[in-house]
């Protein structure tokens, strides 16, 4: 597991929501407080309502964090930032099967409404933002601040290994 994974993973497990885990898991980039803050209305697909997984969310965060423009962008310049996005959430979604947190979720019991749920030892055997054993997506990633260079950026996108 990368040191990103094992992060994110051991933030998850200490009560953090998918979106925290992830955000937090890269301090270099972020302060903690930051992103506790930022991730924390991401939780169970934006605040329990089960839409984009917080994962997912996290990761096209720090791809803003990265790749955005600190001024208003051209057209050319938004297009590609959002090009760049849609490639990630493509590549999550070939990965796992689906990039909404209902649908990671399909087949595990939840309470409905809005409120979040405590963390028990339950598997996530659907969940991609289960956070407990890392897999890598890697996405190339090019860079178009004022130069057409590739850049690897990997984001560690986590799963539970199915039960067997």
């Amino acid at each position: 597991m990368t040191g990103h994974a094992a992060l994110a993973r051991a933030n998850f497990e200490t009560g953090c929501n998918c979106a925290q885990a992830v955000l937090c898991a890269y301090p270099e980039l972020l302060p903690r407080e930051t992103a506790m803050k930022l991730g924390a209305s991401l939780g169970g697909g934006i605040g329990r309502l089960r839409e984009v997984c917080g994962a997912v969310s996290a990761m096209v965060l720090l791809a803003g964090l990265l790749y955005a423009d600190t001024d208003i962008p051209t057209h050319e310049r938004k297009q590609a930032h959002y090009a760049r996005v849609q490639e990630l959430a493509h590549r999550f979604q070939s990965a796992h099967g689906s990039y909404l947190c209902r649908d990671l979720l399909a087949g595990v019991e939840t309470m409905p409404g809005g409120a979040p749920e405590a963390r028990t030892a339950q598997p996530l055997p659907n969940s991609a933002s289960a956070l407990c054993i890392g897999t890598r997506v890697k996405s190339s990633i090019a860079i178009t601040n004022g130069s057409a260079r590739q850049s690897s950026f990997r984001f560690s996108i986590l799963k539970q290994s199915p039960s067997k």
